[in-house]
């Protein structure tokens, strides 16, 4: 192996190193002790197409999931060769879900890889899945590789943020902060929801898509333009969160931008009209709905997050093709933001919480997470 790279002052950071099998070099992500990442794994399990699918198959050679990378190149190379414990194995921690109810349910999610330490916390995340999203909508977020979810003791000024699928990007991550509220948990799905729809003005996702991944046409875009997308894309993606899921005591600091809690209050009544009033919520088919025709009258669209103007005009150009797509000539500076790598999504931490936190901050470069850079070789 060769090459190492790390970053410790970055806690989200990995290196990576070069490793051999049968002749071919792969470059396989090492934390600051050199192991190999649990959710680095997980991500590399659902690339190589296997989605949680063999974990009924014993294999004779079993890996443990604390490794180095010369110890599962071969694994890597080919997940169907052997197992690693925990992840393609019989008694799957990361692919657990017998705590869940209805066939179909397990079926969506038993493609779905959640990294943390506690086993609780992964039976939490996956109840509050299914009580946000219907078994028909996780099935149609699964389908093409599906996603992966971690958490962290402390995720910084945001409670957790999701990485889209991109070129050197190829399975979609979302990291949450332990413990985080089910609105966190519900919104930073609904923008992996949201990539998967083909449809809808303000329902599908606003970043220019091409193929399932983030289309190459982002890199070209001015920074107000960019600005204007993530403004569409958070504020359309909290209103979602919103309907899905019961009132938060401490929702999401982009309603600092419009009011605080008051606003939300506000929205999520607004919202919950569609089911009956009160505290309920929505899903499936009927959230989607709902949300489609409400956004422009909420409150959240008309924060004003990164960009100059009120999220719903934002909203509004994109949806007509004039915040966005391919620019007409490749310049100097085009082709340089070409070399970098697209931003993430966060969700902030709310000024009125009491949760420690700055409020809304721009998404870090995906470049801070060297380790989702291509997995193969």
């Amino acid at each position: 192996m060769s090459n190492s790279k790390r970053k410790d002052d970055d806690p989200l950071s990995y290196g990576s190193v070069m490793a051999v099998w049968m002749g071919k070099s792969y470059r396989i992500p090492v934390d600051a002790d050199g192991y190999v990442p649990m959710e680095a794994l997980v991500m590399r399990y659902q690339q190589m197409g296997n989605n949680g699918r063999d974990k009924g198959r014993d294999s004779d050679i079993v890996f443990p999931s604390h490794v180095r990378p010369k110890e599962i190149v071969r694994w890597w190379a080919d997940p169907s060769s052997c197992d690693i414990e925990g992840i393609d194995t019989r008694d799957s921690k990361v692919y657990d879900v017998s705590g869940l109810k209805g066939r179909r349910m397990k079926a969506a999610q038993r493609k779905i890889g959640i990294v943390t330490p506690s086993a609780d916390e992964q039976r939490r995340i996956r109840r509050i899945l299914s009580e946000a999203f219907t078994a028909a909508e996780l099935d149609a977020m699964t389908r093409e590789g599906s996603f992966v979810i971690r958490t962290r003791p402390n995720c910084g000024s945001v409670m957790g943020y999701y990485l889209r699928k991109a070129d050197g990007q190829e399975i979609p991550l979302i990291t949450l902060e332990e413990g985080v509220s089910p609105d966190t948990v519900v919104h930073e799905t609904v923008h992996h929801a949201r990539t998967c729809r083909r449809s809808g003005k303000y329902t599908r996702t606003a970043f220019p898509m091409k193929g399932g991944r983030l289309d190459e046409a982002y890199y070209g875009l001015s920074q107000q333009q960019r600005d204007m997308i993530n403004d569409a894309e958070e504020t359309e993606t909290t209103a979602e969160a919103t309907a899905r899921t019961k009132r938060d005591p401490c929702p999401t600091g982009y309603w600092d931008n419009v009011g605080g809690r008051e606003a939300y209050i506000r929205d999520k009544t607004a919202l919950a009209r569609s089911c009956g009033g009160g505290d309920c919520t929505l899903k499936g088919a009927k959230a989607v709905r709902t949300v489609e025709k409400q956004y422009d009258k909420l409150d959240i669209a008309m924060a004003s997050i990164m960009a100059d103007v009120p999220a719903k005009e934002s909203a509004a150009r994109i949806a007509k093709g004039s915040a966005s797509g391919r620019p007409k000539t490749k310049t100097a500076a085009t082709a340089k933001s070409k070399s970098q790598t697209p931003k993430k999504t966060t969700k902030a931490k709310s000024q009125t919480s009491k949760t420690k936190g700055k409020g809304t901050r721009r998404p870090l470069s995906l470049s801070k997470v060297p380790f989702l850079k291509p997995l193969g070789p």
